[in-house]
């Protein structure tokens, strides 16, 4: 539901700015400070997904994961 929000929020930003108006959302003027925190919103997603996968590669499992050829070479 909030990344549903977050997107409608950029859309509407973007379509403001496309079209030379100040941009609303349900009657309310979207200034910076919404803009900001839709942009950390949006950056946190790949962020936790890289970190998530440095951490991964980084351990022993991970590692070995790696190396594995699968089930056709046993």
């Amino acid at each position: 539901m909030y990344t549903m929000l977050i997107f409608a929020i950029l859309g509407v930003f973007i379509a403001g700015l496309m079209i030379g108006r100040t941009p609303e959302y349900l009657g309310k003027k979207i200034e910076a400070f919404q803009m900001k925190m839709a942009s950390v919103f949006i950056l946190t997603t790949p962020l936790v997904v890289l970190f998530g996968t440095a951490v991964a590669v980084m351990t022993s499992a991970g590692k070995a994961g790696v190396s594995n050829p699968g089930p056709w070479f046993q």
